[in-house]
């Protein structure tokens, strides 16, 4: 299954993903919920508790959330022309239930785009937490329902058309680790240029990717796609070392040699330091990261052993493009 993009290795020479861990300044990705965002949150909750309605009926048109938009329009401008990741600081969970925390989430998510299920029973909120189990390629065990480290990845990178960004709500941190990663694929592909440009062509082909078991009976379960992509002149990935040894391992093949070469390559940019920002999650903090420009990744994590105070994240899928379905 092949979308119908041009496939084409043309350099990426300059884009404000050309960033490195000694530029990233605070203004420059973290976007504060100040006192009148605030107010805005508080005098919402007061009209939600008298009023209850099931979260997908809620719509930001429907309040006073002006100040709210601007953050949320300040937030989308780092998205798209920034450095593609951003974060809302924040919501004031300890003044409200987990679940008005999640509507207040709700709404901030459909100011930035559409919320889109996340799964073929259409979940559209995703509690992100450990469940004891471990992820093995074509296992159909979600990395993010483990407490491993994540490799560098793009979400739903194995759906036809994934995610254009991808929200977490931190509901509650976990004791030690799990620190968000990131880093931008124009910078990616940049440094591939300065370091092994013999693998670039063989990431602009496909590869198999395996759908973890996220399609209709009558569809194959795995997609072939290539890593490196332009879409409306901006370079866009799909990349997901778990899912594309995943889907070779279904198909009962070998990855080819070029394949072999061009992973290890990726792979070794996404290991450079100098390239990656690392930062912790707190409560009440609010992620956005733009998903087909920016790899993400996360560290290993210790929970605390209550459990109301284990690690728990509220992902959210946003996509304008297509219908609110899984694939769209």
């Amino acid at each position: 299954m092949m979308n119908d993009q041009t496939l084409t290795a043309e350099p990426v020479a300059t884009g404000p993903g050309l960033w490195s861990r000694a530029d990233i300044t605070d203004d420059a990705w973290m976007v504060p919920l100040g006192p009148e965002a605030q107010a805005e949150i508080a005098a919402f909750l007061r009209a939600y508790r008298s009023a209850p309605v099931p979260l997908f009926l809620l719509q930001p048109r429907d309040y006073d959330f002006a100040h709210c938009a601007a953050a949320v329009a300040r937030a989308r401008h780092i998205l798209e022309q920034g450095v593609g990741f951003v974060l809302l600081d924040r919501i004031d969970l300890d003044s409200m239930t987990d679940d008005e925390g999640r509507a207040v989430y709700w709404m901030i998510c459909n100011l930035l785009s559409r919320p889109v299920a996340q799964s073929q029973r259409g979940s559209i909120l995703h509690e992100v937490r450990d469940h004891g189990m471990k992820a093995e390629p074509g296992s159909k065990v979600r990395p993010n329902e483990t407490n491993q480290d994540i490799a560098f990845h793009n979400d739903n990178a194995f759906n036809p058309l994934m995610p254009d960004y991808v929200g977490l709500l931190c509901l509650q941190a976990a004791r030690e680790g799990g620190l968000s990663r990131v880093m931008h694929l124009n910078q990616v592909h940049s440094l591939l240029q300065a370091h092994h440009p013999e693998v670039l062509p063989r990431l602009f082909e496909p590869f198999w990717l395996f759908r973890n078991g996220q399609h209709d009976p009558d569809e194959p379960p795995v997609i072939a796609e290539p890593i490196f992509n332009h879409v409306n002149g901006r370079l866009c990935a799909r990349f997901g070392i778990h899912m594309i040894l995943g889907g070779y391992r279904h198909r009962g093949e070998p990855l080819d040699t070029r394949g072999v070469a061009a992973l290890a390559a990726i792979e070794n940019v996404f290991a450079m330091p100098d390239y990656q920002f690392e930062f912790a999650m707190h409560r009440g903090q609010i992620q956005f990261v733009q998903n087909l420009q920016i790899g993400h990744s996360r560290s290993d994590f210790v929970d605390f052993d209550e459990p109301e105070r284990k690690r728990c994240l509220v992902r959210s899928w946003l996509r304008a493009r297509g219908r609110p379905s899984y694939t769209g």
